[in-house]
């Protein structure tokens, strides 16, 4: 397949892929993963670290097609059970 080709497929992330999301954004440059995929755009999560005593946590945002870039795809998902 030439460059050219190869440059127009374009993957559509998944449930548990990975993404970095655009230095336009508030959360820009954060690396993010999908929770939900919506037909207007995606709901993803950003880890919190801790922070001088209180506990880690998620940040859920909202993302247009447009807000982020695929950066990886999900190898393996561990079930919760």
């Amino acid at each position: 397949m030439t460059e050219e080709i190869s440059s127009l497929i374009m993957i559509r992330p998944e449930k548990y892929d990975i993404v970095q999301i655009h230095p336009s954004h508030k959360w820009g440059g954060c690396f993010a993963i999908i929770d939900e995929v919506k037909d207007w755009g995606y709901l993803v999560f950003v880890s919190i670290p801790k922070n001088d005593g209180d506990p880690p946590g998620l940040a859920f945002i909202l993302l247009q097609h447009d807000e982020f870039e695929l950066v990886g795809v999900k190898a393996y998902i561990r079930s919760r059970g």
